[in-house]
């Protein structure tokens, strides 16, 4: 953002230059709606979902239809938003009240918690998490997209076997998905946002730490060290450990 930023409206006008960026309005900072305010950036909002294709997005994930009173208090709860639909379709399989045939789906009861954000019911999720996969989780949240299996396994202090059984049980469950065959990452970035969050934040430091640690014995090279110095900065600044982050600036 620092650079676009930097760039003036002249350069726009000299250069045909195309950048497509998304973000979401809630979270916007201060430079981001600088930005969206020049005269050379066009901005499309995207609206909520409506309650038909709140529908179609449920039968295309389930596989069949559920009634309308269900659908519309998804919709209703969801705001349109399709990460929480989503997340309201894995807490409704996660917790009974929705088979996945559709033989058995429970109306919404006037007891069962509710969830008014995506944070609230991510959190929900991760707290019935097995405590293994839970730390394995909050080291790849530490860690960041992409995750290095290799890296994943050094910090964890995991063997490969006991490792790639972790790490096939959260993609199973849908916090990480597979880019390739030594590669993870999260599945959405909230996920990652809420469970690092969900860290205390004396746990944080000592987690960064390792975690630079465990790149400069297994990553780092001579020809890699420009590429990675970024990162290695960032860990070990997250580590309160000034020495070494100033090492990679």
């Amino acid at each position: 953002l620092a650079f676009l930023g930097a760039l003036r409206p002249e350069y726009f006008r000299k250069h045909r230059v195309i950048i497509v960026a998304t973000y979401r309005t809630e979270e916007a900072e201060d430079l981001l709606e600088q930005l969206c305010v020049r005269p050379h950036v066009e901005n499309i909002l995207l609206p909520p979902l409506g309650e038909s294709e709140v529908r179609d997005m449920i039968t295309e994930s389930l596989g069949f239809q559920l009634d309308p009173s269900w659908v519309d208090q998804i919709c209703q709860r969801s705001g349109g938003n399709p990460l929480l639909v989503a997340e309201y379709l894995r807490a409704g399989l996660e917790e009974g009240w929705l088979s996945p045939d559709g033989s058995s789906v429970e109306a919404f009861a006037h007891d069962r918690p509710s969830a008014d954000s995506i944070e609230e019911l991510i959190g929900r999720r991760l707290a019935g998490l097995p405590a293994e996969a839970r730390s394995v989780l909050e080291v790849a949240a530490a860690i960041g997209n992409p995750i290095s299996s290799t890296l994943l396994g050094a910090v964890c202090r995991l063997g490969e076997t006991e490792l790639e059984e972790r790490a096939t049980q959260l993609v199973e469950l849908n916090y990480l998905e597979r880019i390739d065959a030594h590669h993870f990452r999260f599945l959405h970035d909230k996920l990652r946002e809420v469970c690092y969050e969900a860290i205390p934040a004396e746990a944080q430091l000592p987690l960064h730490r390792e975690v630079g640690l465990s790149l400069e014995r297994t990553v780092l090279t001579e020809s890699s060290r420009l590429t990675m110095a970024p990162v290695l900065a960032h860990h070990f600044a997250k580590a309160r450990d000034t020495a070494r982050a100033v090492q990679y600036l």
